[in-house]
């Protein structure tokens, strides 16, 4: 059940992150917040999203408290 998880996870936040680039050329959509969920996501399972959060936790620490959070209600896996 843990590949499935993970499958639909990654799936999920390209989605999101397809909505993230569509709304950065179309006005009407948000773009920086699906690309911001999309990274919280993708954070537990590719590298550079993980540095991208250590960066961004390190330069706004309140973001990293709503991010923090964020990954506390969402049950994804942490390492």
């Amino acid at each position: 059940m843990g590949r499935l998880q993970r499958v639909l996870r990654i799936f999920f936040a390209c989605l999101l992150l397809a909505l993230g680039l569509a709304g950065l050329v179309l006005p009407i959509l948000p773009g920086w917040l699906f690309i911001s969920l999309a990274a919280v996501i993708l954070g537990s399972d590719i590298r550079l999203f993980r540095k991208i959060q250590g960066r961004i936790a390190a330069r706004f620490p309140t973001i990293r408290r709503l991010v923090q959070k964020i990954l506390r209600a969402i049950p994804i896996r942490h390492d």
